[in-house]
């Protein structure tokens, strides 16, 4: 589907480039939309599905997957994923006459519409195999098919269910693993090295959330650091007791927080395949989980506490104006060959990847001592 989409775009346009960028808009714009439409009806509330859209669209990590005409393969993917959930979401609405936790074969229509939406966005990448995780999140928050206080007896069920895109995931993970081993691009790296680095990952990806710098591709694989490796454990599980502890009052953070932590597994270091270990494009779909935690948390401190509706908006506003100026400058970068390399080579200078396209744009400006 991504190869037959670039065909597309070379029979339409001859092979200009703006008509591959364009495209790449299109994908990424509906499916901000479509994050829109799902958090509105999720959560019934227009304002908080507004600021989830454009808190995620507008963040600067979006711009990876956006810029590079290459990365079709996020925007393409996103879209079939989150058009599943809807098909899914509509699914639950279909049986709400009745009990919303019977199985599913009652509502086969848009179940079936649902599993074709994986389908097509494996044919794009196969990161939608982490698809039954979130349908599973589903359940439990906003579709109230279970709670969290029986979350333990109910899950069983709600995995079995499910059997048909288990199925399709683990084709699809063992397809994505074939197609890098037969390239030579998975990386020999022994298990517990890998085990202990999943924790360091998760941390660099959080840190790039809250602080989004050096967002230029070829992230350079990060040191086995013990201290950092225990601070990430204790974030993964500290966070993740303290959401338990709120998850009747807020059920939509532990939702939120567990939606990052498990879309985001697969490639948090299981295995190491490629050129780059953390690649900012890997938060395409986890971020959309946290972002509305982010929005719902904002929304509900403007509603506890008086006159704060005022400041909660105008915190956003700053927010999604800071996102909107880093993103921009971040934009800019990947609009001229020579100031995209020298960029990746100064955020980067120990990335052997990085300084050959440096001194590349180095001898294209004819700075032959820089180059070398």
């Amino acid at each position: 589907l991504l190869w037959m989409s670039f065909m597309l775009d070379m029979t339409l346009s001859g092979g200009a480039p703006w008509s591959f960028h364009l495209a790449n808009v299109i994908l990424f714009s509906l499916t901000a939309g479509l994050i829109f439409l799902l958090v509105r009806r999720w959560t019934g509330q227009v304002g908080v599905a507004m600021a989830a859209a454009l808190l995620w669209a507008i963040h600067p990590t979006r711009v990876e997957s956006v810029a590079w005409i290459s990365e079709r393969k996020d925007v393409l993917s996103g879209l079939f994923f989150l058009l599943g959930l809807w098909f899914y979401t509509r699914a639950h609405d279909a049986g709400e006459g009745g009990n919303s936790s019977s199985p599913l074969r009652s509502r086969s229509t848009p179940i079936v519409l649902t599993w074709l939406c994986m389908l097509l966005g494996g044919m794009a990448k196969p990161i939608v195999m982490v698809m039954p995780v979130s349908l599973v999140l589903l359940d439990v928050w906003p579709l109230g098919r279970t709670d969290w206080t029986r979350i333990g007896r109910d899950i069983r069920g709600l995995v079995v269910e499910k059997w048909a895109f288990w199925s399709l995931g683990i084709l699809l993970a063992w397809l994505a693993f074939q197609t890098q081993a037969g390239e030579n691009a998975v990386a020999s790296v022994p298990a517990g090295h890998r085990m202990a680095m999943i924790p360091i990952h998760y941390l660099f990806y959080l840190q790039k959330l809250v602080w989004p710098t050096a967002l230029a591709p070829l992230q350079p694989d990060l040191p086995l650091l013990w201290w950092k490796m225990n601070v990430g454990l204790d974030v993964l599980v500290g966070v993740t007791i303290l959401l338990w502890l709120f998850r009747i009052g807020a059920p939509w953070a532990l939702w939120g927080w567990l939606w990052f932590v498990g879309l985001l597994f697969p490639l948090s270091g299981v295995v190491w395949a490629g050129l780059e270990s953390v690649p900012l494009r890997f938060l395409y779909l986890p971020q959309i989980g946290l972002t509305l935690v982010v929005v719902m948390a904002l929304a509900e401190l403007g509603r506890k506490f008086r006159a704060g509706r005022r400041w909660v908006q105008a915190l956003l506003v700053v927010l999604l104006l800071v996102c909107s100026d880093i993103t921009l400058r971040t934009l800019s970068n990947w609009r001229d060959q020579n100031a995209f390399g020298l960029w990746i080579w100064e955020c980067h200078p120990q990335q052997g990847n990085a300084c050959a396209i440096g001194g590349d744009a180095y001898m294209a400006l004819g700075k032959w001592a820089d180059a070398m």
